[in-house]
């Protein structure tokens, strides 16, 4: 029987380490989007594409599966809703946070990145019209393209040139979220 090049034992150890850091950024990202994530790897021989679900699978040499693997716990998760971004909204107003219109493409950008709101500004826009919030629409869009830094992870923003008042405000939609998420996950 002949062996080939890619069963050779050290060639699997190099593709295990690099399965296990590829299963590591997956599972990083994982914690971090509640939603849709979509990841491609592409490794040599190796690819991989990975829709968010609750499960990791690997496919490797045409359609075979070779492993699936459950990560993160998702029964403790609760939804995010219009309610509680308008609630956490209203805190940071109430704060005085909220310099323009364009100070809710900041809002947006949260919910976007923290926590998987859909990444859709119009959708967004009538959801705080909903709330009692009325923008001139195409606002949230016209602040992201402006702004280059927004199109960014909010976590980026800082070494991408975000102004101050744009962090602050990040950090204090965050809060108020958190403040206000904490009891919904003890009742989920």
């Amino acid at each position: 029987m002949e062996t080939r090049e890619l069963d050779a034992p050290e060639q699997m150890e190099g593709f295990n380490a690099r399965l296990r850091g590829i299963e590591s950024i997956i599972e990083k990202a994982m914690q971090r989007q509640n939603n849709n994530l979509t990841l491609n790897f592409f490794l040599s021989s190796v690819g991989q594409h990975v829709e968010r679900t609750d499960s990791a699978h690997v496919w490797m040499r045409g359609n075979e599966v070779k492993e699936t693997q459950t990560i993160g716990d998702t029964s403790g998760c609760c939804k995010l809703t219009p309610q509680l971004v308008m609630s956490a909204l209203q805190a940071c107003k109430d704060e005085g946070l909220i310099w323009a219109n364009s100070a809710y493409s900041v809002v947006f950008c949260v919910c976007r990145d923290e926590y998987a709101m859909e990444n859709n500004a119009t959708y967004f826009e009538r959801l705080l019209a909903e709330g009692g919030i009325v923008i001139p629409e195409g606002t949230i869009n016209n602040c992201i393209s402006r702004h280059p830094w927004m199109r960014y992870s909010i976590d980026k923003w800082k070494e991408n040139g975000a102004k101050g008042r744009a962090l602050i405000l990040r950090d204090a939609f965050r809060q108020q979220m958190e403040l206000l998420l904490i009891p919904a996950k003890k009742t989920a």
